[in-house]
């Protein structure tokens, strides 16, 4: 876990790769993903947008193009890979106003057609300590729907084929602008969550 000190000289920019271009092909992973069937986000948990669960293979092709920016530790090796197809439509409503995410990183994908895209990612500092980046040592004091609470670092465009990839504890949220009626003009994407042995002690 952070300390005091090395929480708040934490660095969030440092740790935010911006890739563009990032797959070959992206219209043909933006066509499989229009043809998934997605399931809607449990009703008592903040997500919004609906999901459709990668294959092994498509998990590990992500995982491998993304591997670049992992960094190697053997004392905390990584034990899990989650990649998913997400959309969410101009009616989404945020439950909460930023949040972390369990998990040594997370990377999205941006798939809209060039011309939807809208909003993008944004990255949080806490402002009573300071921190940009999950202590467990603050925990009680984070107000994750509390907009006074969280100042912006930086917004990240949506870009087609643009990934965007950062520690999972990182303070996030989707910059909330949503649009689309259908997965074809929606805010599409491909996420990655990837795990390491002792994430559970970071939150």
């Amino acid at each position: 876990m952070p300390s005091d000190t090395a929480s708040q000289s934490f660095n969030a920019l440092d740790h935010v790769v911006i890739e563009d271009n990032f797959f070959p092909d992206p219209d043909a992973v933006r066509a499989k993903a229009l043809t998934r069937s997605y399931q809607e986000p449990p009703p008592n948990t903040p997500r919004i947008a609906v999901t459709s669960i990668c294959n092994d293979l498509e998990t590990q092709t992500l995982f491998t193009q993304v591997k670049p920016w992992v960094r190697d530790k053997p004392s905390d090796p990584v034990v899990g890979v989650r990649v998913l197809y997400r959309y969410s439509l101009a009616d989404a409503n945020k439950k909460v106003f930023c949040h972390v995410d369990g998990c040594s990183y997370a990377g999205i994908v941006y798939l809209s057609r060039p011309e939807d895209c809208a909003g993008g990612t944004s990255i949080y500092r806490h402002r009573p300590t300071r921190d940009e980046i999950y202590d467990r040592n603050h925990r009680q004091q984070y107000d994750f729907n509390d907009p006074e609470q969280w100042e912006v670092l930086t917004e990240i465009d949506m870009q087609y084929n643009r990934l965007v990839m950062y520690p999972g504890q990182l303070f996030h949220a989707i910059t909330p602008v949503f649009f689309g009626d259908s997965i074809e003009n929606a805010r599409l994407t491909q996420n990655i969550f990837i795990f390491r042995q002792h994430d559970r002690s970071l939150m």
